[in-house]
């Protein structure tokens, strides 16, 4: 089963909110916009989190905290690899804990039923922070966090500039064109048109 954190304010907003969102294994997270008072709730969160995944379930986390259509990653928050590095930890890092860092590309975020690109990267390993965890577990979670938006970073497409988000957006749209896929199917596994757009933006 898969498992996902969301904004504890959206439980909120319907007093049915908490049944569906439990049955749809959705686990609340306290942001500080929230309240920092509430904040101090996240220690049973991560708890809770951490015994899914001794469970042998996966969680599925979206580091940044919220969603931006800009083709730039926002910070990343460290509860990711504090979550990860916790788990492993209460097996005295003896079992592996993985992370897929995974890339999600859109095409028009804004059009209905246009086309999304998924690429994963290589997994990422707690085990390989235990010497760091256990001299400062602070700068492990930091490091981890940073190696995670590095794995993520190598599979989306990125513009640094906002200056250039609309010349490269029509750039972009020229190629999509010229490069039309041969048959019509909902689900495919060629990896051709995302590494296109990628060049096309690093050249850039």
């Amino acid at each position: 089963s898969v498992f996902f954190w969301a904004g504890a304010g959206s439980f909120d907003r319907n007093k049915f909110f908490p049944f569906l969102f439990r049955q749809m294994h959705v686990l609340p997270v306290w942001r500080k916009e929230e309240g920092f008072k509430k904040i101090a709730k996240n220690k049973q969160v991560f708890l809770d989190a951490q015994r899914t995944l001794l469970d042998g379930h996966m969680f599925f986390i979206t580091p940044e905290g919220k969603s931006s259509s800009e083709k730039r990653l926002m910070n990343f928050k460290t509860g990711t690899a504090r979550l990860a590095l916790m788990t492993a930890a209460h097996h005295n890092f003896e079992k592996d804990v993985l992370i897929l860092p995974t890339g999600v590309n859109f095409t028009y975020n804004k059009k209905y039923r246009s086309e999304v690109m998924i690429q994963f990267g290589e997994k990422l390993n707690a085990l390989n922070y235990k010497e760091l965890y256990l001299q400062d577990e602070r700068e492990a979670v930091r490091k981890f966090t940073a190696d995670i938006k590095d794995a993520v970073a190598r599979n989306v497409l990125l513009i640094d500039r906002v200056e250039d988000d609309d010349l490269i957006e029509k750039l972009l749209i020229v190629k999509r064109t010229d490069h039309f896929p041969d048959d019509f199917s909902y689900f495919n596994k060629d990896s051709s048109r995302l590494n296109m757009e990628k060049n096309i933006v690093f050249f850039y």
